[in-house]
């Protein structure tokens, strides 16, 4: 039977005001766990409600019209590589997802054998490939671990397009499978593959493309990646590049606590529903690293003011008191 449930964000709804609507395709068969994480790290990145269609229960993609309304499509394939409905489950080009990204669409789409379904290596796309116009992959050159001597790739290194992107690395020593690609002209590499000297450290897994087209490709499958600050910041960063949100809105609100402003400059401002007792306040960089520990214990306000010596970029506000850890994402500016 047919799904698309809707899930309400009960715990963490940051972006106060935010309307652009999201639909999350779950084309992953094997490992529900992994489908499991990336929801949770979409709720916990502050979008109120996203809606979800489950390809592997239904059979089949979602049609056109099923998807036309929404802002962004979601589509998580993880490490499942046999019968991907993104490629209709026949090998052959999404003529719904194809309608869509020519209207306006945009498409987040991830997993490691994404390519691997549909092609063997090397594989080269030009211009009417769906994969060149659509995705932004020029070359799917091999994979991690099947082409490298057994190996598999250490680390993604990010490569600054967005300003936050350090390198991610992964809940195993090594992932397995992640391809090396390359990007059509049109667009930019997000991570290439490491570290230096490795087998293809030449290659990217990632991709970003607004040709007319808005893409961002990912060749491996976040849900490995080693922490879960790191999973939320690159979640929260992707999604607000693929919707056009330079910023988050000028104060975030979760669960009765105030954070302005956001994006901030010198002093950042945490403001709770009472007096704040025993809070320990983290700021955390994108590779998870403590840039800056406070700890406030009868403080006497419930206004509590930081002065945080940062680069520009985004970064993890983590709150903690006696019951529970907040993470909210915060943008320091030039």
């Amino acid at each position: 039977m047919d799904k698309i449930r809707h899930f309400l964000v009960l715990l963490t709804i940051p972006f106060a005001g935010f309307s652009q609507q999201i639909l999350f395709v779950n084309d992953n068969g094997l490992l529900q766990a992994n489908t499991d994480t990336m929801l949770y790290a979409i709720q916990q990145a502050g979008y109120p409600g996203f809606d979800y269609f489950d390809a592997r229960d239904s059979l089949r993609s979602p049609t056109y019209l099923e998807i036309a309304g929404y802002d962004l499509v979601i589509w998580y394939c993880s490490s499942d590589g046999v019968g991907n409905y993104f490629w209709e489950g026949t090998d052959s080009d999404n003529f719904a997802l194809i309608q869509y990204l020519n209207n306006g669409g945009r498409l987040w789409v991830m997993g490691t054998d994404l390519l691997y379904d549909r092609y063997a290596t090397p594989q080269q796309f030009i211009p009417g490939d769906f994969v060149y116009d659509f995705l932004g992959i020029a070359e799917y050159h091999a994979q991690s671990y099947g082409d490298d001597g057994g190996l598999g790739v250490e680390l993604l290194e990010g490569t600054g397009f967005l300003s936050w992107m350090g390198n991610l690395q992964w809940i195993f020593q090594t992932a397995w499978w992640v391809d090396a690609c390359l990007p059509a002209p049109a667009a930019i590499g997000l991570f290439r593959m490491g570290p230096a000297g490795y087998a293809f450290d030449t290659y990217f897994s990632g991709f970003a493309l607004d040709n007319g087209h808005t893409a961002v490709s990912f060749c491996f499958d976040p849900a490995i990646i080693d922490t879960y600050d790191m999973r939320l910041v690159l979640t929260t960063a992707i999604i607000d590049y693929l919707l056009n949100i330079s910023a988050a809105p000028s104060a975030v609100i979760q669960q009765g606590i105030r954070v302005f402003p956001n994006p901030f400059r010198g002093r950042l401002n945490i403001e709770f529903p009472e007096i704040a007792q025993d809070m320990n306040i983290r700021i955390l960089d994108p590779c998870g690293r403590i840039i800056l520990e406070e700890n406030c214990r009868d403080a006497g306000s419930n206004i509590l003011r930081l002065h945080p010596d940062l680069l520009p970029g985004m970064y993890l506000l983590q709150l903690t008191d006696n019951v529970q850890t907040q993470a909210i994402p915060v943008f320091r500016m030039k």
